[in-house]
C-alpha cells in the first residue's frame, strides 16, 4: 500500500523550522528588543511541541499501517 503524506504539515514543518533556526539565532535581539520578545520568544515557541506532535502523529501512521 502506497502512503501519503500530509503536505499541509510538511509545509508547517518547512516554516516552524525556519522559525527553530529563529530561536537558536537569536534574531532581534540586539535591533529590537520587543521584537524579540513578541516573534523569537513568543510565536517560534510553538516550533518545538508541533514536532513532537507531527513525530507522533507519522509514528502512530506507521504503526497502524
Amino acid at each position: 500500500m502506497e502512503k501519503t503524506r500530509n503536505q499541509m504539515i510538511d509545509l508547517l514543518r518547512f516554516i516552524l523550522s525556519i522559525g527553530i533556526i529563529m530561536i537558536h539565532a537569536q534574531l532581534f535581539k540586539t535591533t529590537s528588543p520587543l521584537a524579540y520578545s513578541l516573534i523569537t520568544m513568543g510565536l517560534t515557541r510553538i516550533a518545538v511541541p508541533f514536532f513532537f506532535v507531527v513525530s507522533g502523529y507519522y509514528f502512530y501512521q506507521r504503526v497502524i499501517n
